[in-house]
C-alpha cells in the first residue's frame, strides 16, 4: 500500500496510508505478535526486554522476508522497477529517521503502558506512525521509520545512504 501511494510523490497521503495500514494490521494480529511490524519497534522493545533475544530475531527476519516480499508483488503486480538508490549518509536523513521514529515509538509505548483497549491501541499507533513519517518527511520525500521498508523502497544494506534508514530509527525506537 505504500510503495503504492508513494508513486505519487505526496509524502502526506503516503504517511497517512502507512498509519491506515499499520492501524488495521495492528488491529488484526497485534494481539498475536505485540504489533512487531518494524525492526526498529523490535529493538526498542528488546531494548526494555520487553521481547526476548530468540524471538527478536525471528521478528528480524520475518520483517525483512515481509518487505522484500511486498517489493517484489509490488514489483510483480504493477510491471515497475524499484530503483536501487545510490546515496551516501546524510545526517539530515539520519535525525529525521530518529525524531520521527521516537514520535511513532512514544505513541506505541503510550498504548502498550496505558494497556489501551485494541481499537484504541490500533488508532494511538497507526496515528502515531502518520505523526512521525510526516515529520520525517520534512527532510525526505516521505519518512520510512522502518528498516525493512527501506530495503523495499530501493535502500540496500550495501549502501552507505541506508544507514540513516537503520541507525535513526533504531536509536529513534529506543529513546521512544
Amino acid at each position: 500500500v505504500v510503495l503504492s501511494v508513494n508513486r505519487y510523490g505526496l509524502p502526506i497521503f503516503t504517511s497517512l496510508a502507512a498509519g491506515v495500514v499499520l492501524a488495521t494490521m495492528y488491529a488484526a494480529v497485534g494481539g498475536i505478535s505485540g504489533g512487531n511490524f518494524n525492526p526498529a519497534v523490535t529493538a526498542g522493545f528488546l531494548a526494555l526486554r520487553k521481547v526476548s533475544v530468540l524471538k527478536a530475531i525471528s521478528y528480524f527476519a520475518a520483517q525483512v522476508v515481509g518487505a522484500v516480499l511486498a517489493w517484489k508483488l509490488y514489483e510483480w503486480f504493477t510491471d515497475r522497477t524499484i530503483a536501487i538508490q545510490t546515496t551516501e549518509f546524510d545526517w539530515q536523513i539520519f535525525v529525521a529517521e530518529l525524531v520521527g521514529t521516537a514520535l511513532f515509538t512514544f505513541a506505541i509505548a503510550a498504548a502498550v503502558y496505558r494497556k489501551l483497549s485494541m481499537p484504541a491501541a490500533a488508532v494511538t499507533i497507526g496515528a502515531g506512525l502518520f505523526v512521525g513519517t510526516t515529520v520525517a518527511s520534512l527532510v525526505t520525500l516521505s519518512g520510512v521509520l522502518n528498516p525493512a521498508v527501506a530495503i523495499a523502497v530501493g535502500y540496500r544494506p550495501e549502501n552507505a545512504g541506508y544507514w540513516a534508514y537503520l541507525a535513526g530509527p533504531v536509536i529513534g525506537a529506543v529513546i521512544g
